[in-house]
Parts: structure tokens; sequence; C-alpha cells
């Protein structure tokens, strides 16, 4: 029997960014609607790209199989 062969989940790929260095970076939440409450800083900080935790990112890097 032919062992499968491992397939990248391509929603992933489109969410999520790895460095080269092996950093996972990941797009912050609750910036589509309902910023008018937001203070300057905090609509740029969520604007950035931020580090993804090393337990997610483990968990990332196996869905992406390259």
């Amino acid at each position: 029997m032919a062992k499968q062969k491992a397939k990248t989940r391509r929603i992933v790929t489109k969410r999520f960014k790895i460095t080269k260095k092996g950093k996972v970076l990941k797009k912050s939440t609750n910036i589509s609607h309902l910023r008018r409450s937001d203070s300057k800083t905090a609509k740029y900080r969520k604007k950035r790209e931020s580090e993804a935790s090393k337990a997610f990112s483990k968990k990332v890097k196996k869905m992406i199989v390259k």
C-alpha cells in the first residue's frame, strides 16, 4: 500500500507568512469594521502583521508541507 502524499492546506498559505528565519506572521483580528472607537495607535497596530506563538506556529508549519 502506497503512502499518501502530504498536501498543503491552501487557506493556510493565504493567511500566514513564514519568514526566512522560520517565524510565522499573522494578520491582526478586528480590523474589518467598527473601528471608530479605536485610537489611532490601536488602528495602526492592527494594520501590521504580528508574530504567532510558538505552539501555534508549529501547527501552521505542519499544515504548510512543501
